[in-house]
């Protein structure tokens, strides 16, 4: 072998064949090879004799490092709090651990795709009583150039639609702006994520 090269090598601990009252004799013999390799040990199971022609042996991975050998990721020790919904540690990064999620329906937000910006299509904002939203809406469409007059819902182009439906501040890709709706009471579903 050469010198300054890395190599695997392999060692064949044990042979086993799949059937009763082997537990003790598959334990100790990975206990063996997982001392021998630094905590990393593989299984090969090789289909037998009554197995289909086609059939494949299937190599499995055993780590006593936290990490995956495939890919080398590697996660942190678990700890209690990590099975806890309470703690951030253990609470799903996409709903922070509440099973539920509120996105934005463009069914609520606008009801009645025939009507124009100008005539109330987006429903949150349709009421005369929020003069703020109007405002916002007219800074919106001058930031985008987008007519709100004529604009409607149905035949608009999808690069206006996600600046009123997700408050995308590049909607037309070409300009950025701070003058998205947020903050505004939009309509929303929860959603269960599993």
């Amino acid at each position: 072998m050469a010198r300054y090269e890395q190599h695997t090598i392999e060692v064949v601990v044990d042979r086993l064949v799949m059937r009763d009252g082997i537990e003790r004799r598959l334990t100790d013999s990975m206990e063996t090879a997982l001392q021998l390799a630094e905590g990393v040990a593989q299984i090969e199971l090789v289909p037998g004799k009554d197995a289909p022609d086609d059939a494949e042996a299937e190599l499995l991975t055993f780590s006593e490092k936290l990490s995956r050998p495939s890919d080398g990721k590697s996660f942190d020790e678990l700890a209690p709090r990590n099975f806890s919904f309470n703690s951030p540690y253990g609470a799903c990064s996409a709903c922070d651990g509440l099973g539920t999620i509120f996105e934005v329906d463009p069914e609520l937000v606008v009801p009645d795709p025939e009507l124009s910006v100008s005539d109330g299509a987006l429903a949150p904002w349709a009421s005369g009583h929020a003069k703020y939203f109007h405002r916002l809406l007219e800074t919106v469409c001058a930031e985008f150039d987008i007519d709100p007059a004529s604009i409607r819902s149905s035949p608009c182009p999808r690069s206006s639609r996600s600046c009123f439906c997700t408050a995308s501040p590049k909607a037309n890709g070409s300009r950025s702006s701070s003058a998205t709706a947020t903050g505004a009471p939009v309509p929303t579903r929860p959603s269960t994520r599993g």
